[in-house]
């Protein structure tokens, strides 16, 4: 009898955890709609109790997820750089995307691209002198990213043709072709999501000399990073953008002692969008 007890203690037990842990789960989801960064979701205490192995993939995870359900506030908060293999970055197909730390900053993450078949997200390559273009199909669910090499004066075009949507990535924004096929839906050049003189990059440069990390700096450079994601009916495209100071090696002229920054002030997040 005793034993019988207990054995029912243990089931109700399993029973009432997997409820507790579908509350806390639905509550996390529910707060991740709402919140304004996905760190404020789990908390230290939680991340601990759930996610004692590896907590920083899953920050990382929900980076990429606050990302694909909240963009706009996702772009705001957090800079992405895309990153892709030397044999891919040229290439375009189906990819899948994976988050990993910037130089273990927490508010800058690299978006690795995989290019696979299988993929759920979309990747456009890049090369100089060059124009590389991806047919994305139409009827894409929502949340699903198409992600390019990322710009610093490149322009991005998207052409409406029969069967999907084409995206260009055109290098320095004058290398596409006086006759194409499809009906332009959307043209993002440098203006768009430059603005005039780059005020936010002068900032951030003002800002770092200010702080003393660029006594031993010899370099600046930035990348924006152009993310279309799903939503509805629509393709919205967002910006985003990442500064780098870096000290030029004397001896072999690499970049060495990097620092890496998310410019916020004068960026134009929303840069318009596309119907599916």
């Amino acid at each position: 009898m005793f034993s019988v007890s207990i054995f029912v203690l243990i089931k109700c037990l399993k029973r009432w955890s997997c409820v507790l842990f579908s509350i806390f789960a639905s509550q996390t989801f529910q707060l991740l709609l709402r919140c304004d960064h996905p760190s404020k979701v789990l908390p230290e205490l939680y991340l601990q109790r759930f996610y004692p192995v590896n907590k920083l993939a899953t920050l990382l995870m929900i980076d990429l997820a606050f990302l694909r359900i909240r963009p706009f506030d996702a772009v705001r908060t957090t800079g992405f750089v895309v990153q892709a293999t030397d044999e891919d970055y040229y290439l375009s197909g189906r990819c899948n995307v994976t988050c990993r730390p910037l130089l273990n900053n927490n508010n800058l993450v690299t978006l690795n691209i995989h290019l696979t078949d299988e993929g759920r997200d979309w990747y456009c390559g890049y090369e100089e002198h060059e124009v590389k273009s991806l047919l994305v199909p139409f009827g894409q669910p929502d949340g699903t990213l198409i992600l390019t090499y990322p710009m610093n004066g490149c322009a991005l075009e998207v052409r409406r043709e029969k069967e999907g949507n084409r995206i260009y990535h055109d290098h320095n924004g004058v290398c596409m072709p006086r006759s194409i096929d499809g009906t332009r839906a959307l043209r993002v050049s440098a203006n768009h999501y430059m603005d005039w003189g780059n005020r936010h990059f002068v900032r951030t440069e003002r800002l770092a000399y200010r702080a003393g990390l660029t006594r031993k700096y010899s370099g600046f450079s930035f990348a924006h990073t152009i993310i279309c994601i799903k939503q509805g009916r629509n393709w919205n495209v967002y910006n985003n953008a990442v500064s780098q100071i870096y000290e030029l090696d004397p001896f072999s002229a690499q970049r060495i002692n990097q620092e890496y920054f998310q410019p916020k002030d004068y960026i134009k997040y929303s840069l318009g969008y596309f119907p599916d």
